[in-house]
């Protein structure tokens, strides 16, 4: 943090060779620990804990209605007895969390739940991969809520946006670029992905 905003400490950049990350998934988890202490030797940050992202087509995110008034504790049984049915894969296959969004429109005694669950086998290769570089993991976010924290972030502690401003943030990669944009200042994102 810098006074009401935020500002980069260090980074560093380190390449990657083809196919050691596919999709966004770890395919060579030692190569990409390897680049991961690499970059950490390079850039010496202060802190000892890391948060990591998961994206692609291994992460499912979906709107669904529990009864409302549960618990966190009852939701999440709810959620493990019922999320094949949720997310059309067996639940011990995944990792999943979930976010209470508040009062359904429609039904007001029940309420409106994100569900997020990435396989475990993508979660699982991150965590080691940033543990080779004696970090530990502390938040496993999903990339796309990540970048839409980070915009509105942006958006809050920055004089010089206005809130009716639209922004867009594209990541060009080597075989996508994916544009992100963030209108009016509200919380969501539409996502486009062009492939070559």
């Amino acid at each position: 943090r810098s006074g009401k905003s935020y500002r980069v400490e260090s980074y560093a950049l380190e390449p990657l060779p083809e196919k050691a990350v596919v999709d966004k998934n770890i395919a060579e988890v030692e190569i990409v620990g390897e680049a991961v202490t690499r970059s950490i030797r390079q850039a010496k940050p202060k802190a000892k804990y890391a948060a990591v992202a998961v994206a692609g087509p291994g992460v499912i995110d979906k709107r669904i209605t529990l009864d409302g008034g549960l618990s966190d504790d009852d939701m999440r049984s709810t959620i493990q007895v019922d999320g094949e049915s949720y997310l059309g894969m067996p639940v011990d296959e995944v990792n999943l969390d979930f976010l209470v969004l508040g009062p359904n429109e429609k039904e007001i005694e029940r309420s409106d739940v994100l569900l997020v669950a990435a396989r475990k086998e993508m979660v699982e290769s991150r965590v080691t991969a940033v543990e080779m570089s004696n970090l530990k993991t502390r938040v496993v976010d999903v990339e796309k809520y990540a970048l839409e924290n980070a915009f509105v972030m942006m958006t809050q502690s920055d004089p010089e946006i206005s809130e009716v401003e639209t922004l867009a943030l594209v990541e060009v990669c080597a075989t996508t670029t994916t544009m992100y944009v963030l209108g009016n200042a509200k919380t969501s994102i539409a996502h486009i992905v062009f492939t070559r």
